[in-house]
């Protein structure tokens, strides 16, 4: 790329984080929407936070939620997002402008995807145009603006660049694009399960339409290598969450059933009364993005397909089949599909599959945004009114329906009412099968601690003493009396292990799921210490080596292309 090239783009990548901000001015106005999930996001962020202050980089247990009690979600949910989200807060040492920052930074990240993504196939013009809209396009506004979903509106930041090395590794076949696509699905995998198990998806029909016809073994090895790579990278996360999956309440039917079921949760489904899927209405949220969406892209991609000939290697079939295939599973036209694949149903909101229709749609509007704007000099010139004019109604649209919440967290109420939000109540779906009564209700508020146990540790008015009291060690001495079973103020989870003067003790759930064992009589020092299985912990290593050889790997390449590139200026 020539002095003007780079130019160029760092002018485009400007934009791009301008209007990354201007996303954001009603957030900074206003304050962070209060979503529903938002006590539960502030809640993941301190607990990685807390284990990170500790010393520990990835926590084992989560000690803070439920008033101290306890419970396994960061065993089970991503954690990029959170990591993310305590890396701001550590640069502005508040959590309201690390949310600030945090938004602006995945914003700006996908629409530099977007933008990379589309320079593949179209003019960079086309391209800046398509990051720009993939800010503003409502699925991608109702994420944070409604949801407060940080770990799913990270995942919709790396998804551009999942699709950007895959086309690239099909094209080239260069080391740094391997790596490139290693990186983006082990940040993807670690963003958002749902969007990780939805992507992958895409991501295998997208390859088979951009596999080269003369090397595509080729190109599948590269790919595999890449999925390889990454599920080893993140083994870290996926082993155990796979492992314990059954001991959590959210794999239950309970949170398959009713609101959570995949059939109440489909876009469009007043458009099929004959699948039988819960009817909703018009006006729905997610039907009018729906709708919307649709409307703005269907004149650029007419306005492409017509001039489709005059485009060197068009991807007019892969983008119009991906984006109705991702459109369509939105929606009850393949309930039969969600009814056959168990693991579909595991995404529990259809209405999910909007994040990757309209990554489609962006690419769309990227090829048809030069067809579009040729009509100008016709006497067509109104379809480009029309076209442009359809996408315009994202503004009034996302601000009527999505920038002005019920209700918002301002920069002083947020700052106070974050630290409520660690040891507070969590989602009963993030308790084990075995604790339905043992953390508060949380309709409750913030229930005392004496409504369970009195203490910390309760065994028959003995008294006790702590001596270290740590996220996934706690050391206290039990003074003598009558001997019997000493309950503590966590929940049960089967790698707590006590040992009782040194002695290995059995743990077990008791009968309200919190940590109960026996002690004897006489004066007992306890240690009790959460002990990762063997699997767990081989997965780790894995990681840890798997990761050091990414980064070899990157400085190794590095090396070599400032090397080549120092060469090259060289007087031969």
């Amino acid at each position: 790329m020539n002095q003007t090239g780079y130019t160029k783009s760092f002018l485009h990548l400007g934009i791009l984080l301008a209007f990354s901000v201007v996303a954001i001015i009603p957030m900074m106005i206003d304050g962070i929407p209060g979503g529903m999930d938002i006590p539960q996001q502030y809640q993941f962020a301190q607990s990685y936070a807390k284990s990170v202050q500790e010393g520990v980089l990835l926590p084992v247990w989560a000690d803070q939620p439920n008033f101290g009690y306890g419970d396994i979600s960061v065993r089970f949910y991503p954690p990029l997002a959170y990591y993310l989200l305590y890396v701001f807060q550590l640069l502005s040492g508040n959590w309201f402008d690390a949310t600030i920052l945090f938004v602006i930074s995945m914003f700006f990240v996908c629409a530099v995807g977007m933008y990379s993504w589309a320079s593949e196939w179209f003019p960079k013009n086309s391209a800046l145009f398509a990051g720009i809209v993939s800010i503003f396009l409502p699925y991608h506004m109702m994420q944070i603006y409604v949801g407060t979903l940080f770990a799913e509106f990270t995942a919709a930041a790396v998804l551009p660049f999942c699709f950007l090395f895959v086309t690239r590794v099909c094209r080239n076949g260069k080391w740094h694009d391997l790596l490139g696509l290693t990186i983006s699905l082990s940040l993807l995998t670690l963003s958002h399960l749902p969007t990780t198990l939805m992507a992958s998806v895409v991501l295998v029909l997208y390859s088979i339409f951009s596999l080269p016809r003369g090397t595509f073994l080729n190109a599948i090895a590269r790919l595999a290598a890449a999925v390889g790579l990454s599920m080893a990278t993140t083994a870290f996360y996926w082993v155990r969450m796979i492992t314990e999956l059954d001991w959590l309440q959210h794999n239950t039917e309970r949170f398959s059933t009713g609101f959570y079921s995949y059939d109440t949760q489909f876009v469009l489904s007043y458009l099929f009364p004959f699948t039988n899927a819960a009817w909703s209405e018009p006006k729905a949220l997610m039907n009018m993005i729906a709708v919307l969406t649709l409307a703005a892209t269907l004149i650029f991609g007419v306005a492409f397909y017509r001039k489709r000939n005059e485009i060197e290697s068009p991807p007019h079939l892969m983008m119009f089949s991906l984006a109705g295939f991702t459109l369509a599973m939105a929606t009850p036209l393949t309930i039969l599909i969600w009814r056959a694949v168990t693991p579909l149903q595991k995404i529990q909101f259809p209405f999910r599959w909007l994040t990757l229709f309209s990554l489609f749609c962006c690419l769309i509007l990227a090829a048809g945004f030069k067809p579009v704007t040729d009509y100008f000099k016709t006497s067509r010139r109104y379809l480009v009114i029309i076209a442009f004019g359809l996408l315009l109604l994202f503004i009034p649209f996302n601000y009527s329906r999505m920038m002005q919440p019920m209700f918002s967290y301002p920069r002083e109420y947020l700052n106070n009412v974050v630290t409520r939000f660690a040891t507070g109540s969590s989602y009963e779906c993030w308790w084990p099968i075995w604790t339905q009564s043992a953390p508060p209700d949380p309709n409750l508020g913030p229930t005392p601690r004496t409504v369970y146990l009195p203490d910390r540790v309760v065994l028959n008015d003995r008294p006790f003493s702590v001596e270290s009291w740590a996220q996934a060690e706690r050391r206290f001495v039990i003074e003598a009396g009558r001997e019997g079973s000493a309950r503590v103020a966590t929940v049960f989870y089967p790698h707590w292990k006590a040992y009782v003067n040194d002695v290995p003790t059995p743990v077990t759930g008791g009968d309200n799921g919190l940590i109960t064992f026996n002690v004897p009589a006489e004066r007992s020092t306890v240690l009790l210490r959460f002990e990762e299985p063997n699997a767990v912990l081989y997965s780790y290593r894995i990681s840890q080596l798997f990761g050091l050889v990414l980064v070899l790997f990157a400085l190794f390449l590095t090396t070599t292309g400032l090397i080549s590139r120092f060469s090259q200026k060289l007087p031969k």
